[in-house]
């Protein structure tokens, strides 16, 4: 049975832009959905990570960025291809693993976002 209170009827649509894949979700620990991907965005950068934050009942946390979900460029080169492909929540950090790369090589890259839980509880470790 879908939850009625959750987005519309239970589901939720998001129109990001061209080209955005979300390739893992989490549930943070104040029940806000997170999840990362990558977005083609305006711009040279072909591709970038793509980190977007939802409230419990599935709207876009405009706490977050302004507008629920924040580009990351690591612009190694022009057009670049960087893109966020797993996950973690750390201490109420989103913590994002993908690549930036460079024609055919790869570079390992990765994102933290700082401390955001509305309040904290034992399900997520601490770190200072």
């Amino acid at each position: 049975i879908l939850d009625e209170e959750f987005g519309d009827g239970g589901m939720v649509t998001i129109d990001f832009e061209e080209g955005a894949v979300l390739q893992r979700i989490r549930l943070q620990s104040d029940r806000k959905i997170v999840g990362v991907g990558s977005v083609d965005a305006v711009g040279s950068q072909r591709e970038g990570f793509l980190l977007v934050r939802l409230l419990p009942d599935g709207t876009l946390d405009t706490t977050f960025d302004d507008n629920g979900r924040k580009h990351v460029e690591f612009d190694l080169e022009p057009d670049g291809h960087d893109y966020a492909a797993a996950m973690t929540l750390s201490g109420g950090r989103i913590v994002a693993v993908g690549a930036a790369l460079v024609g055919q090589d790869g570079n390992l890259a990765l994102v933290r976002t700082a401390n955001a839980l509305g309040f904290t509880d034992r399900f997520e470790e601490r770190k200072s």
